[in-house]
């Protein structure tokens, strides 16, 4: 996960552990809107609800006509993905599908598997970046 600041117009201060938590707080006096902070997602997949058929890779909206397929398990890619050879985010569960025998077969089979990519997705990476202000 990326987490990054603008120019040094902000800066985190507080500790993870304490009872405030890290916080972000402004180094100089800011114009209304300006952006002070960016992240990058920790991980990123088709959305739970999704009914569209989309390229695994990117998650760009495809249609039966433009889609391509992954070479070895045969899920959804747009041209530019499948063209590029380039997975940064399939290439794992990829490994984990053929090692499985799973294979896209039909839109209809597919979409009943995106919802569970972004979790697979999740669980491969790993949690124990993650923070959250809740104790367990």
């Amino acid at each position: 996960m990326t987490l990054g600041f603008s120019s040094g117009r902000a800066a985190v201060s507080g500790e993870k552990n304490s009872p405030a938590g890290r916080f972000v707080i402004a180094t100089q006096d800011l114009d209304l809107g300006t952006q002070v902070l960016f992240e990058e997602s920790y991980v990123q997949g088709p959305r739970q609800n999704s009914a569209d058929l989309i390229c695994i890779e990117c998650c760009t909206l495809l249609d039966t006509d433009s889609m391509m397929k992954c070479e070895l398990c045969d899920f959804p890619l747009c041209k530019s993905c499948a063209e590029s050879g380039i997975r940064t985010y399939h290439n794992e569960e990829c490994h984990i599908f053929v090692l499985n025998g799973i294979k896209f077969r039909s839109v209809d089979e597919g979409k009943k598997l995106f919802p569970c990519i972004t979790v697979l997705r999740l669980g491969l990476k790993g949690i124990q970046d993650l923070e959250t202000h809740h104790k367990y």
